[in-house]
C-alpha cells in the first residue's frame, strides 16, 4: 500500500497521469483487501493527487467530486489546517461544481444495451475510486451527478465559507436569470478570478489552490 502511494505521488509530480491512474486503481483494490483503512494523511494525499488528474483530464464532474471528498476529509481529520486554507478550499469545491454544465451534451443519443452496461461500468468504478459507497438498488446515473452534487455541497453549507466575490459568482450562475447583464456582471469577477492563486499552510494536502483554472469553463 505505501509503495502504491509513493508510485501515485511520483507519477504526479512527473506529469504521468495514465501511470497516476493506474496507481489509483491499485490502491483501491487494496484497499478493498485490507482489513484497516490506510493512514489519514494517506489518504488526503489520495484524493489531493484525485484533483490533479481529474482536472488535467478535464473531467469536471469527477474533479468537483475529488474537491469535496478532499474538502470534507480535511475537515473531519485535519485540525491543524488555517481557515484561509478551508476557504480556499471550499472555493475550489464551489468553482469545481460550477464548471460542470448543467446539461447532458449526450441527451437524446440512443445507447445500446453494451454501451449502456460500459457507461454503468464505468460510473460505478469511479464511485469506489472516489470513496463513494454504491446502492445497488438506485439508479446509478444519479449516483455522480451534478444533482447530486449540488445537494452535497449544500449539506456542509460550502457557501458559508467562500468569500464574496466566489458567492456572487455562485449567485449569478444558479440564482439569478440575467442573460442580457450576466457577461458584463461576470467580466470583472471572472477577471479576478484569473489571477487569484492561493499559498496553503504546511498542514494542507495541497501546496496552492488556482482559483483560475475554472475560469475558462465557468465562461
Amino acid at each position: 500500500m505505501d509503495t502504491r502511494f509513493e508510485q501515485l505521488k511520483v507519477a504526479c509530480d512527473l506529469e504521468m497521469w495514465a501511470e497516476a491512474f493506474r496507481s489509483v486503481e491499485d490502491i483501491q483494490s487494496l484497499i478493498l483487501l485490507q482489513k484497516k483503512s490506510p493512514k489519514q494523511q494517506s489518504m488526503a494525499t489520495y484524493y489531493a493527487r484525485l484533483t490533479q488528474i481529474f482536472a488535467v483530464s478535464e473531467n469536471h464532474l469527477y474533479n468537483a467530486y475529488a474537491w469535496l471528498k478532499l474538502f470534507n476529509f480535511s475537515r473531519s481529520f485535519n485540525k491543524n489546517m488555517t481557515p484561509a486554507d478551508f476557504q480556499a478550499m471550499s472555493s475550489s469545491v464551489l468553482l469545481a461544481m460550477l464548471s460542470i454544465l448543467p446539461y447532458d451534451v449526450k441527451q437524446g443519443q440512443a445507447l445500446d444495451e453494451m454501451a449502456v452496461d460500459q457507461e454503468k461500468e464505468r460510473i460505478l468504478r469511479m464511485a469506489n475510486i472516489l470513496g463513494y459507497q454504491v446502492d445497488a438498488n438506485k439508479d446509478y446515473r444519479t449516483v455522480l451527478s451534478r444533482a447530486a452534487l449540488l445537494s452535497s455541497v449544500g449539506a456542509v453549507n460550502v457557501l458559508a465559507l467562500v468569500p464574496p466575490e466566489i458567492r456572487q459568482i455562485h449567485e449569478l450562475l444558479t440564482s439569478e436569470f440575467a442573460p442580457l447583464e450576466l457577461c458584463r456582471r461576470m467580466a470583472p469577477l471572472l477577471a479576478k478570478l484569473g489571477e487569484t492563486t492561493h499559498s496553503m499552510s504546511a498542514s494542507s494536502p495541497v501546496k496552492e489552490v488556482a482559483l483560475g483554472q475554472y475560469v475558462n469553463q465557468l465562461k
